[in-house]
């Protein structure tokens, strides 16, 4: 099967995650809000793990965003359970 012109196909590389979330962060303590990305299948699973980030506590409120794009996760080389900053912090 040929595939359209300009049409750019994303082959995910076995290593990297089957899926992924943003997850949105509010720092209690600095009063920020910080975006993770997470090679997880399950939102509820990401909204946990992200606390494995160093610095974040707890008491930070936590909440998933939106899936990943094969795309991004391709572009950001994200792996299984990795967890990694996406994109910018927003001050409150």
């Amino acid at each position: 099967m040929k595939n359209a012109p300009g049409m750019r196909v994303i082959d995910p590389a076995p290593e990297f995650a089957a899926s992924g979330w943003v997850v949105g962060v509010d720092l209690a303590e600095l009063g920020d809000r910080r975006f993770f990305a997470v090679g997880l299948v399950e939102a509820h699973e990401a909204v946990e793990a992200v606390l494995l980030y160093p610095g974040l506590a707890r008491e930070d409120s936590r909440f998933a965003v939106r899936l990943l794009s094969p795309e991004e996760i391709s572009e950001l080389e994200l792996r299984a359970q990795a967890i990694r900053p996406y994109g910018d912090a927003l001050k409150r």
